[in-house]
């Protein structure tokens, strides 16, 4: 799990401790009343100094161009980008501008170097229900089966458990390797979502 550090923002040189705690993100300012209410004329997302052309977190953004800034806007949107998982901390800088106020957002990406998995696990349910092998069992059919059998596997295809147990009369090895083939095709699913959802962070996916 990754931990959520306290978020500052920063206007016109003076630093915002931005709180996140669950349910809730109060903003602690000193010195920003002369900011507050005024018109926003520019604002730029930013990754280190950088543009940041990403499509997702501009629209995270509670900031906005043409509107005025308040305390509740910036906590919004600090909160919002935060809630992707994809960056240690966020960054809201405000400066007095022409006719208004011009603000930056940057936020600190989280950064991997190199693959910190060693593989992956998923573990699934399958059975014998009136003679036809099921993936993924339901209570009625859990409670119902002929054969109940759990399967824990390693995205490389070691077992790490199998557990069968018959219900009521003993199941036979071809029922069982029945069920076998079919928890690993069903694993092999979850594997690729696992994949697939830590693709954004991993430099590379197993």
């Amino acid at each position: 799990m990754i931990s959520r550090p306290g978020v500052r923002a920063c206007a016109a040189g003076v630093v915002l401790a931005v709180l996140l705690a669950a349910g809730a993100a109060p903003v602690r300012a000193q010195g920003l009343d002369a900011l507050l209410g005024r018109t926003v004329t520019d604002l730029r997302l930013l990754s280190g100094g950088q543009p940041l052309p990403d499509r997702q977190v501009e629209g995270l953004l509670e900031i906005r161009v043409g509107q005025p800034i308040t305390m509740a806007l910036v906590r919004e949107t600090i909160v919002h980008v935060m809630s992707t998982g994809r960056f240690l901390d966020v960054r809201v800088e405000a400066s007095p501008s022409e006719g208004g106020v011009a603000v930056v957002v940057d936020p600190l990406p989280i950064v991997v170097t190199g693959d910190p998995l060693r593989d992956h696990v998923a573990a699934v349910s399958v059975g014998i229900v009136d003679g036809e092998p099921l993936l993924d069992l339901d209570y009625a059919e859990d409670s119902g089966c002929d054969t109940d059998m759990n399967v824990v596997m390693t995205g490389a295809g070691g077992f790490v458990e199998l557990q069968g147990t018959a219900e009521g009369a003993p199941f036979t090895r071809a029922e069982m390797d029945a069920l076998v083939v079919l928890a690993e095709r069903g694993i092999g699913e979850l594997i690729a979502a696992q994949k697939a959802a830590l693709s954004s962070l991993l430099p590379a996916s197993r």
